[in-house]
């Protein structure tokens, strides 16, 4: 290969890792656009491959969500929706109860991203809240991988147990 040539392929391989990355992002439906604004989630996608989903967390579709179903009910459900995802539930850590631990890993590459799923009575028992911690096992930022595993979650849990109390 001539001195060009490489020099060619060189000036390429930053191109790719952008268009890569950029379809990522899409593939994961991030929503870049949305607040709390671009550069800060990019800062999160790019920067960090966790994600905890909280009552007041800084990323509006990573709140907590709320159902009225017993804890046992939102369990069950939410075993279902491991299942009909092809999630592996994780038998090498002990199940605590209100926590269901799984695997997910991605199509192309075949990384492992870490589950836990955290269910809280609220309510006397009357409703569940549901929340989400994931992780990559690998690299620094998850290019949103870890919020579309929770996107995907909810969308088909509540296709099984409805909307989330408001």
């Amino acid at each position: 290969m001539s001195l060009r040539g490489l020099a060619a392929v060189i000036t390429l391989i930053p191109v790719v890792a952008v268009l890569i990355t950029i379809g990522t992002l899409l593939r994961n439906r991030a929503p870049l656009l949305e607040p709390p604004g671009l550069m800060e989630r990019l800062g999160v996608y790019l920067g960090d491959n966790r994600i905890e989903t909280a009552p007041d967390a800084r990323f509006p579709e990573l709140r907590s969500r709320v159902y009225p179903l017993s804890d046992a009910e939102a369990a069950a459900a939410a075993l279902d929706v491991l299942e009909s995802l092809d999630w592996r539930r994780n038998s090498d850590h002990p199940q605590r109860p209100g926590r269901i631990q799984a695997a997910v890993r991605s199509p192309l590459l075949g990384f492992t991203d870490d589950i836990v799923i955290i269910l809280t009575p609220v309510e006397t028992g009357a409703a569940t809240q549901i929340d989400m911690r994931a992780a990559s096992r690998i690299g620094r930022g998850d290019l949103a991988a870890n919020q579309s595993h929770w996107q995907r979650f909810i969308e088909v849990f509540e296709q099984r147990v409805g909307p989330p109390l408001d």
